[in-house]
């Protein structure tokens, strides 16, 4: 993955990982008032871009985030773990 920078700040990025390296793509959050897209250039394929004045996320941001998560991850109860004793 390319760096890639405003010129004033780096990105907050939100991300889900698991332990074996699966992954969402990611959201990467600007310092601005409205996201400028075009900073998302090089971003890994599918990521998604927002803003918020002080860079950082927010209720709204997150539940952005969570959408683009379930769309993603494509969750289903079918692939649900069994997670009982045994």
């Amino acid at each position: 993955m390319r760096n890639v920078t405003s010129g004033e700040r780096d990105a907050t990025i939100i991300a889900d990982v698991n332990a074996i390296g699966n992954h969402v793509s990611a959201m990467l959050i600007f310092l601005w008032v409205h996201c400028k897209y075009h900073m998302l250039t090089g971003a890994p394929t599918a990521s998604i871009g927002g803003a918020n004045p002080t860079g950082w996320s927010n209720d709204k941001l997150f539940v952005v985030y969570r959408k683009h998560f379930m769309t993603c991850g494509r969750p289903s109860k079918e692939d649900q773990l069994d997670v009982r004793q045994s």
